[in-house]
């Protein structure tokens, strides 16, 4: 069956306002921050009316020259349909639990021995402070860490978290108490001897999602939170110890904990000790 010309260039119309739709259905929700970040948003408010200008100028012209064809069509332009449908019709939900879980960067290239002993890490109460401990992935070339993410320094630090590029010669002043901060920049500060001097006795809020240590999921949680540079592709889990807790929330619950910091363990992940938390509703942007 033959499609004709004029039928064709509406159907490529109504493609390009789909996808138009669907950018300002995103927009307008809220959710477009659930897979992109600022950048990229603003860049959608002005794409988007594009789209609509330019699907509503294909109709017309399919209007009026209906046996007028192209030159150089192809259909395999038609194929941004499907993940426009997607996007109209499948639930569209944040990354969460399980990418925060299942995230292991290769930071350190030897494997800890078995009899190792990591329990100064777990949620059995505040261990002595760690000795330190040098990484062991290091290219003898360069000085520079192998595996995992380098993003422009050395900063090793945990080897569960994502890329973090060298600390600031100044880290800003905390404000309120307690003061509030993101997961991320609290694991920035915490590795880091000038960060760990701006946390030392101060009462301390974060918000984040509880999931289960990736060492040690039956004897310890952590509190995570996905941090996006660009869009949901780049996402990255930073996560931290909680210790002392009075008790462990369900699994995937958003949470408000309050407490102090703790010194990191042997093993370099961070440590927060535990005073209260508290439940709540999903934020509107769950990534930082």
């Amino acid at each position: 069956m033959r499609i004709q010309p004029g039928a064709r260039t509406a159907w490529e119309g109504l493609a390009l306002l789909a996808c138009a739709a669907l950018g300002f259905q995103l927009l307008i929700s809220g959710r477009v921050h659930l897979f992109v970040g600022t950048i990229i948003t603003t860049l959608l408010w002005i794409a988007c009316p594009i789209l609509t200008i330019m699907g509503l100028w294909t109709l017309v012209r399919a209007v009026r020259h209906p046996n007028t064809a192209g030159h150089h069509r192809n259909r395999i332009g038609m194929l941004i349909v499907a993940p426009v449908a997607l996007g109209m019709f499948v639930p569209l939900q944040p990354l969460s639990l399980l990418g925060a879980a299942s995230y292991r960067p290769a930071v350190r290239s030897a494997s800890p021995s078995p009899d190792q002993d990591f329990s100064d890490s777990w949620n059995d109460g505040p261990p002595k402070a760690p000795k330190s401990v040098s990484p062991v992935a290091i290219d003898p070339k360069t000085g520079k860490t192998v595996g995992g993410y380098d993003n422009g320094g050395d900063n090793i630090g945990s080897d569960r978290n994502g890329p973090m590029g060298p600390p600031p010669q100044h880290w800003p002043a905390l404000k309120g108490n307690p003061a509030e901060l993101t997961i991320y920049d609290y694991v920035q500060r915490a590795d880091d001897s000038r960060g760990i001097a701006t946390l030392k006795g101060r009462k301390l809020t974060m918000i984040g999602f509880v999931s289960a240590a990736p060492e040690d999921p039956d004897h310890a949680w952590v509190l995570a939170r996905l941090k996006m540079w660009c869009c949901v592709a780049d996402a990255l889990p930073f996560m931290t110890t909680m210790v002392d807790a009075p008790s462990r929330p369900a699994g995937g619950s958003w949470i408000r904990v309050t407490g102090t910091y703790l010194p990191s363990s042997a093993n370099g992940d961070t440590r927060f000790k535990v005073d209260r938390f508290e439940k709540i509703p999903v934020p509107e942007n769950p990534y930082i």
